[in-house]
């Protein structure tokens, strides 16, 4: 595997730094093992399309982003179009529903942007959202808070600041 530029690996450690995680953290939360982010870190690997998807979504970039930076050619079709789609399945949904997702998705946006809404607008979205799971989701879901209280905690502990 041909060494990226160093371009991609400032990116990367810049990301990290600013969400105040490890790269171990890091490695945590995209499910890869810490050498593999080390590596990557100290531009030695290139991520795959897969992992720079998810490493877009976890630091609230564009993917095209993450893939320019990396040296990953996208893929030669363009991808389906996703918004049409999203516009139909909204439209399809009642009223009260539609009002609810797209409250949702507005606080998801916000949050991404970091200007996240009032703690009470957050607690509302995540009881509406957590209450239209189904009980299997909502176990899921309590693990992966759970797992990520845990890590947070334990970033916070190891961390002398």
């Amino acid at each position: 595997m041909e060494p990226m530029s160093s371009s991609f690996s400032e990116w990367l450690n810049r990301e990290i730094r600013q969400q105040g995680w490890s790269l171990r953290t890091t490695a945590s939360k995209l499910d890869i093992a810490h050498t593999t982010i080390i590596r990557m870190a100290n531009g030695k690997n290139v991520p795959s399309p897969e992992l720079a998807n998810r490493m877009a979504a976890l630091f609230g970039v564009p993917a095209r982003d993450v893939f320019a930076l990396a040296g990953i050619m996208l893929p030669a079709e363009p991808p389906p179009d996703e918004t049409s789609e999203l516009v139909a399945r909204l439209d399809a949904l009642p009223e009260d529903l539609r009002q609810e997702t797209l409250a949702l998705f507005n606080a998801l946006l916000s949050y991404r942007r970091r200007t996240a809404p009032s703690v009470e607008d957050r607690v509302a979205v995540f009881r509406s959202a957590f209450a239209a799971l189904t009980e299997e989701e909502q176990e899921e879901a309590l693990k992966e808070l759970n797992r990520r209280v845990f890590d947070a905690t334990a970033g916070a502990q190891s961390d002398p600041r």
